[in-house]
């Protein structure tokens, strides 16, 4: 009972974990000092509001840090109510890069005892954008020479380092060295490349990237492009929609559903695996709603996948098309109208239907005339083939002192250009009541006569050559052992065809003819008898 007890909780206890599993915490700790007003803008519009209004779901939560001369929290926001995220975005349109100074390791430091404070059930993705200079403020303990700097920075992501967590890094475009006083202690020092290393992530600088993409290839999630306008459609279609994976691994991806205003679009789930950093295409079976007016349509749908922790936007979107319905013949007899057709155009159409109709019908004959004779062409081979087989009778084949209650053994058809086996086990005609081996000679059908050709002439004697018009001719044959042995090859007449013969030559008579043997012994004996009874009147 204790041991079920301990699965039992097993089983509850991987459950909780794949539902806590499900959602993701993103924290972004964003640069604030002055070198960072030339692109703030850019980060604030295509990547911070990006992440709040299309790649965060339910089940998420977005935390914005900020650092210069020191570290806060800015925004704190579950992610369950979108109408909650406009509050959200207005404060962070608030926020200004005004701070003088950047400390990078206080901003480290705060970074990990931030993160570490949030709930551990959702997946932890770090962003940190800044352009990597360490320059803290006068009286800060973070004034340090490099190699202390270095050596307490280490020591902070280290920590970051061992929870596990996914961090990435947004090289921003900074102040140079050259303008910072590198000889004085604690000011101007680039620690970017070394934190990088250290936290076992790469860096993404600022210039090689697209403004539209910065997400996607800050983060690694994927990118969804909506197709163009599909034209003219019926009620079931396909249409593909493009897939890029920006992630560093492959990813299958699973549409589940297409939702509208007017119901579920997508007929069957689709699935599609695309290598890292590359695009493809995954096609998805439509079905229109039933009742959906004929025309130009703009339908706003929104898309499904079956992961819940795939990260792919835009999953809004417009698909436009015009759709066509089928149009049946009872709707398309009501709205024909011959009187809108000019009457050339109405005998034009008669004439092409007449000469159409002339056309079918001459070729119907043609072909039934075609069909006749090679019917009767077939027919006559037919029916030459079949006299030419009952002209051609089947051989048997007797042998002196050998028992001819074989059943059908020894009776074989020689068609014309074949021929048939002689001898012992294993031929086709059989001779066994003395041991002879296989094939010892063989009867043939040249066409005009029947032959025996002694293949083996040891064991025939009296031949040196074939045996020409070998029917009813008896041909001897002698065993290894000297035993001789005659047999026959004539035509097979069956029982029934010999009885048949036989009561065909016995004379028919008509009813009342008297037959001849009879009649005139009879007509003696009467005679006589009236010769008698005369004689006694007498």
């Amino acid at each position: 009972m204790k041991r079920n007890s301990y699965v039992l909780i097993v089983v509850l206890l991987c459950l909780a974990c794949a539902a806590w599993s499900d959602g993701i915490d993103v924290v972004v700790m964003v640069d604030i000092s002055e070198s960072m007003f030339p692109v703030f803008d850019d980060v604030v519009t295509y990547l911070l509001r990006d992440l709040l209004e299309n790649r965060l779901h339910t089940g998420d939560s977005f935390h914005l840090l900020s650092f210069a001369d020191t570290p806060e929290e800015e925004v704190r926001i579950d992610i369950e109510d979108r109408s909650d995220i406009t509050d959200v975005i207005d404060r962070i349109l608030l926020l200004k890069p005004l701070g003088q100074y950047t400390d990078l390791i206080a901003a480290v430091d705060f970074l990990y005892g931030y993160t570490r404070g949030i709930p551990e059930q959702n997946e932890k993705l770090i962003l940190l954008l800044t352009d990597g200079i360490h320059d803290p403020p006068p009286g800060s303990p973070n004034r340090l020479d490099e190699a202390d700097a270095l050596a307490r920075l280490l020591e902070s992501s280290e920590k970051i380092k061992r929870e596990g967590w996914d961090v990435h890094i947004l090289r921003m475009p900074g102040t140079e060295l050259a303008e910072v006083s590198p000889g004085q202690i604690g000011t101007g020092m680039d620690l970017l490349d070394q934190l990088s290393e250290q936290l076992e992530s790469d860096v993404l600088a600022y210039e090689d990237v697209e403004k539209e993409s910065l997400t996607d290839q800050l983060t690694g999630f994927s990118t969804l492009r909506f197709p163009d306008p599909l034209g003219r459609v019926r009620r079931r279609f396909s249409t593909s929609f493009a897939i890029q994976n920006n992630s560093s691994e492959s990813q299958i991806y699973t549409m589940t559903d297409i939702e509208s205003s007017a119901g579920g679009l997508l007929r069957r789930a689709v699935t599609v695996t695309i290598p890292a950093g590359q695009t493809a295409e995954i096609n998805a079976p439509l079905r229109l709603a039933r009742g959906i007016e004929a025309g130009k349509q703009s339908l706003d749908v929104t898309l499904a996948f079956a992961d819940p922790q795939l990260r792919i936007s835009p999953l809004q979107g417009t698909l436009t098309f015009e759709y066509v319905p089928l149009i049946s013949w009872r709707i398309a007899w009501e709205r024909f109208d011959l009187r809108r057709i000019p009457l050339p155009y109405l005998l034009y159409a008669l004439a092409i239907l007449i000469l159409v109709g002339v056309i079918i019908l001459l070729v119907f004959v043609i072909r039934h005339r075609m069909h006749e004779a090679a019917f009767d062409r077939l027919f006559a081979g037919v029916a030459e083939t079949r006299k030419r087989r009952r002209s051609l009778r089947p051989l048997i084949m007797k042998v002196d002192s050998q028992n001819p209650n074989i059943g059908t053994r020894n009776i074989h058809p020689v068609p014309p250009g074949s021929r048939r086996s002689v001898g012992g086990d294993g031929s086709t005609f059989l001779i066994y009541y003395i041991l002879m081996p296989r094939r010892i000679g063989h009867i043939r059908n040249d066409g005009k006569q029947y032959l025996f050709i002694p293949t083996r002439a040891e064991f025939f004697p009296d031949l040196s050559k074939p045996l020409a018009d070998c029917l009813d001719k008896p041909i001897r044959a002698v065993s290894s052992r000297g035993r001789e042995v005659v047999f026959h090859f004539h035509e097979y007449i069956s029982p029934l065809e010999e009885l048949n013969r036989l009561m065909r030559s016995v004379p028919k008579y008509h009813i009342g003819d008297v037959p001849l043997k009879h009649q005139t012994g009879e007509k003696s004996a009467a005679e006589h008898r009236g010769a008698d009874l005369k004689g006694g009147g007498s």
